[in-house]
């Protein structure tokens, strides 16, 4: 079976057509993409620029601020933290004086 001339033609038109809707899909992808990438840049912004914040509010003088009661169990749970923090970090300094000592011991005794 012989192919025909417009047989050829009417192929390569049809591919042409695919081959031009595949780059168009290609373009609105990467757009979308380059969009999302600018969404999740403003969103870490926005998140440092709340961090900052928060930090600020919970570094002020709290008996100065009339601030509403809602933020009563956030204060609750930081100072909670710090003190965890402040436990933790004795223990390591504990920790480093018991080597420490250890170590003095050891190399007296040599």
């Amino acid at each position: 079976m012989a192919l025909k001339k417009e047989d050829i033609y009417d192929f390569i038109e049809k591919a042409k057509h695919v081959l031009l809707e595949g780059k168009e899909e290609v373009l609105r992808s990467s757009q979308i993409g380059k969009i999302l990438l600018k969404i999740s840049s403003y969103n870490r912004e926005k998140n440092n620029l709340l961090r900052d914040v928060g930090l600020r509010l919970y570094k002020m003088d709290h008996s100065k601020l009339e601030l509403p009661k809602s933020f009563e169990a956030f204060f609750k749970q930081l100072v909670e933290i710090d003190a965890h923090i402040a436990e933790n970090e004795a223990k390591i300094s504990e920790l480093k004086k018991q080597h420490g000592s250890k170590k003095e011991k050891s190399e007296k005794s040599e």
